[in-house]
């Protein structure tokens, strides 16, 4: 994870200015909250001045989560924004079975063969 400290400004310019977040790689067994930006008063303040603030966040097909803008999100008394109730609505799961499993089913099918073998 990359974190960085955002001192004065954080500015995306231009009409269709993008803040892209890769959630292919992130693991949900770390929680289904993901903080994008933590930021103190200076920048609401700067915001109140006139800045923009957030439009909107589009996410990789498959994915949805909430996109919040709550005060003292992670205890520290700052603002910040975050994706929250994260989940993966796509994706297949695929049951590999272990080693073992295979030698059990090859044992089965042996055991059948003999036994219809012998009712023969």
């Amino acid at each position: 994870m990359t974190t960085f400290e955002i001192t004065d400004r954080f500015t995306l310019r231009g009409t269709n200015s993008i803040l892209k977040v890769d959630l292919s790689r992130y693991d949900l067994s770390n929680g289904d909250t993901l903080i994008l930006v933590d930021y103190d008063r200076l920048l609401l303040q700067k915001q109140a001045e006139g800045d923009q603030g957030w439009g909107t966040v589009v996410l990789t097909p498959g994915w949805s989560a909430d996109l919040d803008l709550a005060y003292d999100m992670d205890g520290n008394g700052d603002q910040g924004i975050a994706l929250t109730h994260i989940t993966a609505k796509s994706g297949k799961y695929v049951g590999i079975p272990e080693p073992g499993t295979y030698a059990l089913i090859g044992g089965l099918l042996a055991l059948t063969h003999v036994m219809l073998r012998r009712r023969s």
